[in-house]
């Protein structure tokens, strides 16, 4: 019996010890889990914060500049509208670009873009370069108006003398769309060349590029509105 109760006593203190033992080893466990948790979401929120600052301050820094292209060795620069010349940086993988027509717009890439097209380019600029975040690849319009000096029938063109004296010669082409006030009904209506007269006013919208002929001021029309010269005399 008392052989008995020393096994049974030894057994209790050996259980005894090994709980011990056990709940050493587990508590750190626990402990450092919960550890590791707290730490990853200190760090993930230390992630957001920053995150949102860097996109605070870039757009803040955000800046729109327009320019023809110039592309060479597969890098892009453009002359803004103060006549700085700015180095375009895109990241292919952060950077997006697209090609505008009309009012639609597709994305294109980078190796899309040639020399003289027309860019819109939004991104925070350092120095002379612009980090593009946006790029949209354009056309870009001249909108004027101004009376009448000349009508070329042969050629058809016209040109057109602006309030600043600026004399525009403006190509008259079948997809040029031509309308003109009707001075009894004041309802704006398609017109033909033939009508087009020297001293009528005109208000117009022509394409403008990097050509010799634009640099003439000689553009090609895209749209007129013509009021005849009688509606002011009349």
């Amino acid at each position: 019996m008392k052989k008995k109760n020393a096994i049974l006593l030894i057994a209790a203190f050996v259980l005894f010890c090994t709980g011990n033992v056990l709940a050493e080893v587990v508590e750190p466990t626990i402990s450092s889990g919960s550890g590791t948790v707290k730490e990853d979401k200190e760090i993930k929120g230390l992630k957001e914060r920053l995150a949102n600052k860097v996109a605070e301050i870039r757009k803040k820094d955000q800046k729109a500049v327009g320019g023809f292209a110039i592309v060479k060795d597969d890098k892009i620069s453009l002359k803004n509208d103060e006549g700085i010349d700015l180095t375009v940086k895109i990241d292919e993988s952060l950077t997006k670009l697209y090609q505008i027509a009309g009012t639609a717009k597709k994305e294109i890439k980078s190796s899309d873009i040639k020399t003289d097209s027309y860019l819109i380019v939004t991104g925070p600029i350092v120095d002379t370069t612009i980090n593009a975040n946006f790029v949209f690849v354009d056309e870009t319009y001249i909108v004027q108006s101004g009376k009448i000096t000349e009508v070329s029938k042969s050629d058809f063109y016209i040109k057109v003398m602006s309030a600043d004296k600026q004399v525009y010669q403006l190509d008259i082409e079948s997809t040029t769309k031509q309308n003109m006030l009707n001075i009894k009904t004041l309802e704006i209506e398609k017109t033909g060349f033939s009508k087009i007269k020297e001293g009528d006013t005109v208000h117009f919208a022509a394409k403008k590029d990097r050509s010799e002929d634009s640099s003439n001021n000689r553009f090609a029309a895209q749209k007129i509105l013509v009021i005849p010269q009688e509606y002011f005399i009349k």
